[in-house]
């Protein structure tokens, strides 16, 4: 190692490198140096620990020129006796090689490798033909690649990217980039790939590079994710290679698993795998059963892994499929009603009833019903089933046989006559029944009402269909309230014209109860004979179905006062009655005390 190490110092001086400029040169080589001698011994005579270069930049853009060195080992290319057996075809798009070989017609349309590649945006596209190969080679960016094939020019299918021409000096961080177009235009593949090609595709092989997003006849495996301190590639066949006494293995696969009949299984529950570098294999596993999930018996199931560096694992479990639970009934009410005793027949008991075995719906022929002597109200009937395994399910069910239409009444306390601002509408109406069937509460969504206006109020009519077809009714009304005016007998007054001594003690109440101060009214007078008065009262309401005026008359005496000449006898001309404030308008009847409490 110290002579090797100790030349590569010496012919270093010697590298015919072109990059971008001077100090690009010596940066680089003063780089290349330190890797080389990180590998010399210490004085006790075991190996240092080289460690991986993780920032080194190989975008280089002057793909026609190529670092040179005299360490590149070329390859001594054994005679084919085949030929050219295999095309190589390279997708930029996909980063992925397919290898063909020659069908039948002697065409290569049959394909028998993939692998999983990095290209680069200055990857040319075309026919290409190979031609040089070199165990190791110096490539742009000044890093080693191994198993190194010549396409054209400057572009090679190689390895992932090394230190130093050592198989101890990987890059981890370019080696975990591998599937993403990042090279400054070779082709970069694993270790493995890469001698596979140079040892079984000789000069003169063809190589077709292109770009397609169609799907490809293998798939792309995946790579291998290494860790940050990996020196090698895991795939290198070296006999060398730490990673071949690295062994995989299935985690968690049981000698025996009892399942029961129709459920789903996971067949990957709690069985794991890793690869060669500890990453979770589980995804890439291959499961081969012929596990009839309906049927009870004994299967084997096997498991098949293989990973980037081409390690396998197998296992195998036995799945006992049996079946112990008892079939489930779907569809089943608890209580079914009936119009008749001559309806609760089996039939009719079964509609949109099922019978589910472990996933599996089993005929109806299956199901056992068992009717008593049938009378009116309930009626206990047994539904029972057996599976084929001798499991068997049992159901109660109450069929109950109703002559009686269900019954709608008035809630308590309902009052006929309503306020004049009350709505009425199908809330409204709904809110003031309740309706029941067997002493059973039928929901308000259940009955229908019909509301139709009258001449002060409403007609209701409710009507409520039981399962069974029987209709329960009732009819129902409500009107708004009215108001009376009552003016008091013998009136004496001293102003006509003062309407405070007309409404006094004058009434204006309504049928509720609720009162309103006579200051809502409105006065007319009009002269009859001599002191004698008829004065005319009246109050205008609203509610939503219309107005009404309620009026009334009194003969009023006018005493040592003010007043008008008489007029012809039986023709009093009445007249407004001025208050000294606005008379009241009809409208609204007003909130003060007007109404009882409700």
């Amino acid at each position: 190692m110290d002579n090797k190490a100790k030349k590569a110092s010496k012919k270093n001086s010697r590298k015919k490198i072109t990059v971008f400029s001077i100090v690009s040169v010596i940066l680089l080589a003063t780089v290349f140096v330190v890797i080389l001698t990180s590998g010399k011994k210490d004085s006790s005579g075991s190996k240092k620990k080289e460690e991986p270069i993780q920032n080194w930049d190989d975008r280089i853009a002057d793909l026609e020129n190529e670092p040179v060195s005299d360490m590149d080992v070329v390859y001594k290319e054994k005679k084919n006796v085949n030929g050219k057996p295999y095309l190589i075809q390279i997708n930029k798009t996909q980063n992925c090689i397919i290898i063909y070989k020659k069908g039948s017609n002697d065409k290569y349309n049959e394909p028998v490798r993939a692998m999983i590649c990095s290209v680069g945006f200055d990857t040319p596209e075309g026919e290409f033909t190979i031609s040089d190969k070199y165990e190791w080679k110096i490539v742009n960016g000044n890093v080693w690649s191994q198993y190194a094939t010549r396409v054209v020019g400057n572009v090679l299918i190689h390895s992932m990217p090394y230190a130093a021409n050592s198989k101890d000096t990987l890059l981890p961080n370019y080696y975990n980039q591998l599937g993403s177009t990042l090279s400054a235009g070779c082709i970069r593949v694993s270790a493995k790939d890469a001698k596979w090609i140079m040892e079984n595709c000789p000069a003169g092989t063809k190589v077709h590079i292109y770009e397609s997003d169609s799907v490809e006849p293998l798939e792309r495996p995946q790579a291998i994710v290494v860790p940050e301190d990996a020196r090698w590639d895991p795939t290198d066949p070296d006999g060398a290679n730490p990673y071949h006494g690295v062994n995989i293995g299935f985690e968690g696969v049981e000698a025996k698993k009892t399942v029961e009949r129709g459920t789903q299984i996971n067949y990957m529950s709690g069985i794991s795998i890793k690869d060669t570098c500890g990453n979770d294999l589980s995804s890439q596993v291959k499961v081969t059963s012929k596990v009839e999930p309906f049927k009870t018996g004994t299967y084997e199931v096997q498991y098949y892994a293989e990973d980037a560096a081409g390690k396998t694992a197998q296992a195998s479990t036995i799945y006992q499929i049996v079946d112990t639970m008892a079939p489930q009934f779907s569809g089943v009410k608890t209580t079914m009603n009936f119009a008749s005793v001559s309806d609760v027949t089996k039939d009719n008991i079964l509609k949109g009833v099922a019978i589910i075995d472990n996933n599996e719906i089993l005929d109806n022929s299956r199901i056992s019903v068992v009717i008593p002597a049938v009378m009116e109200g309930g009626n206990a009937v047994t539904l029972s089933a057996t599976d084929d395994y001798g499991n068997t399910a049992t159901i109660n069910i109450n069929a109950v046989v109703h002559v009686k239409p269900p019954a709608i009444s008035l809630k308590p306390g309902m009052e006929s006559i309503l306020p004049l601002t009350q709505k009425v509408d199908t809330a409204y109406a709904l809110s003031r029944v309740t309706a029941v069937k067997d002493g059973v509460a039928i929901p308000a969504d259940k009955i229908t009402v019909s509301i139709t206006p009258s001449e002060w109020g409403y007609s209701l009519r409710y009507t409520v269909t039981d399962e069974n077809g029987y209709i329960g009714v009732l009819d129902d009304s409500v009107t708004y309230v009215e108001y009376r005016i009552t003016p008091p007998a013998n009136l004496v007054v001293t102003d006509i014209n003062d309407k405070s001594q007309l409404i006094k003690d004058v009434v204006l109440k309504n049928n509720l109860g609720g009162s309103l101060e006579p200051s809502s009214l409105t006065v007319t007078a009009g002269i009859v004979s001599g002191n004698q008065y008829r004065v005319t009262y009246s109050y205008t309401y609203s509610s939503p179905v219309g107005s009404r005026t309620a009026t009334a008359e009194a003969i009023v005496t006018l005493e040592g006062g003010t007043g008008t000449e008489p007029v012809e006898s039986g023709s009093p001309q009445n007249r407004p009655v001025n208050s000294g404030t606005p008379e009241t308008s009809a409208g609204p009847e007003p909130a003060a005390s007007a109404q009882p409490a409700q």
